[in-house]
């Protein structure tokens, strides 16, 4: 029956009712490719849809997995590169940035001269990092700015980023997230990637020791890195599992920063909210005020995280 409606509907199809462009074909050639037409979708819909790439896709050596996804973001990787190192006359100020960007990116022979310069300056300028002190030197809180360098450690702590408004899509907001763990967060407590923990603890060890010109003994060098480790598993503690973040609605809790402030309030007089954001923005020659709304993603991790702050101040 599946094949017989298949046949009747594509004599009733005039020529000129279809996509006939280049960019058309190709992508219908693809997903005719994909597809197993052999087989009755009433039967078996995702074998009809995908039977073609799962007969002829091979997963490559260096990858434990593939899906059309990753295909497409491959795809996508080789024409940023195309249009990366291509300069066409008349382009846009914002390509040739993001050209200058990448053309100091590729630039080895620079980045071999400068070695490690460029990160022990960036430690530097967030009020050093106690792991690389020798043992006769003291960590400088006074000169410490907790706001600032919250503001440059990305996603650490607290994810803040501006993406389109769920609910408004004319419209860009500030979402604040729980933060991204270097490991997945169920590694920090099961046994079975303890394996996964100890590597990460001696790659630590190994860079923390060649950035102080292994000044520092390996073993000391690795019981920094264990203690690193254990305050990042109180902090995987601290966060949401994925699996209990899927609705959406719950996810979005809009507010503006002079209500956070209120819903959510530091505990430690060494952060603000507005000053975070401000410090995290300032190099984009935006300044908030506590009018500007934004989205609060996992209120309660923020809340945990406010506590925690308040802990390391006691300690």
């Amino acid at each position: 029956a599946w094949q017989s409606w298949r046949a009747s509907e594509l004599e009733d199809k005039s020529v000129d009712n279809y996509c006939i462009t280049e960019s058309c074909i190709r992508l219908s050639a693809s997903m005719a490719s994909n597809m197993d037409v052999n087989v009755d979708p009433c039967d078996n819909f995702y074998d009809y849809a995908c039977g073609g790439w799962l007969a002829n896709t091979v997963i490559p050596d260096d990858k434990t997995s593939l899906s059309a996804f990753s295909e497409a973001r491959e795809r996508l990787k080789i024409d940023i590169v195309s249009i990366l190192e291509d300069h066409v006359d008349g382009q846009t100020r914002y390509l040739d940035v993001a050209q200058t960007l990448y053309r100091t990116c590729m630039d080895i022979d620079a980045i071999e001269q400068l070695d490690d310069k460029p990160l022990l300056d960036f430690i530097d300028s967030n009020g050093a990092w106690p792991m690389l002190l020798s043992d006769d030197q003291a960590w400088d809180a006074d000169n410490w700015d907790l706001n600032l360098a919250l503001s440059k450690m990305g996603t650490v702590y607290i994810d803040a980023a501006v993406s389109v408004d769920v609910k408004n899509n004319t419209y860009y907001v500030i979402y604040l997230d729980q933060t991204s763990l270097v490991l997945s967060r169920d590694y920090y407590f099961n046994d079975d990637t303890q394996v996964y923990v100890d590597a990460w603890i001696d790659l630590l060890a190994q860079v923390g020791s060649m950035l102080t010109g292994h000044n520092t003994t390996q073993p000391k060098m690795r019981r920094r890195a264990i203690e690193i480790v254990a305050f990042e598993t109180k902090l995987a503690n601290l966060t949401i599992p994925e699996e209990e973040l899927r609705d959406i609605e719950a996810s979005y809790n809009k507010m503006t920063i002079g209500e956070l402030k209120e819903r959510i309030p530091s505990q430690i007089d060494d952060f603000d909210w507005l000053e975070f954001l401000n410090h995290k923005f300032e190099s984009a020659g935006i300044v908030l005020t506590d009018d500007e709304e934004i989205v609060i993603t996992v209120p309660v991790y923020l809340e945990r995280l406010m506590s925690l702050f308040k802990e390391m101040e006691n300690d």
